[in-house]
C-alpha cells in the first residue's frame, strides 16, 4: 500500500510547480505559481498551493486561497473578484 501525503509548498518550490504544470494536459498559464502570487495580491487573500503526493511522486496540485469576510475564514480555487 502507498503512502499519500499533501503538503503546502513554498515560493522556493515554484519551479516544481511550474514543472507540473508544464507536463499536464490540462495545464494552462492561470495554473502558473506566478500567476497565482498575482491573483493572491489582487484578491487580498493568501496563497495555500498544495501538493498530493502518491508516495514521493506529486500527482495533484491544488492552489487554494484564503480569505475572510464579516469575520468568516473561507477557501476558493480561485478566488472571486
Amino acid at each position: 500500500m502507498q503512502d499519500y501525503k499533501i503538503k503546502i509548498i513554498s515560493n522556493s518550490d515554484s519551479d516544481k510547480w511550474n514543472a507540473f504544470v508544464k507536463n499536464s494536459t490540462d495545464g494552462t498559464i492561470f495554473h502558473e505559481f506566478k500567476w497565482l502570487k498575482i491573483l493572491e495580491k489582487q484578491t487580498k487573500s493568501r496563497l495555500i498551493p498544495l501538493v498530493f503526493y502518491r508516495g514521493t511522486t506529486p500527482f495533484a496540485q491544488l492552489p487554494l486561497f484564503h480569505s475572510s469576510f464579516f469575520g468568516l475564514n473561507y477557501l476558493l480555487s480561485p478566488p472571486r473578484d
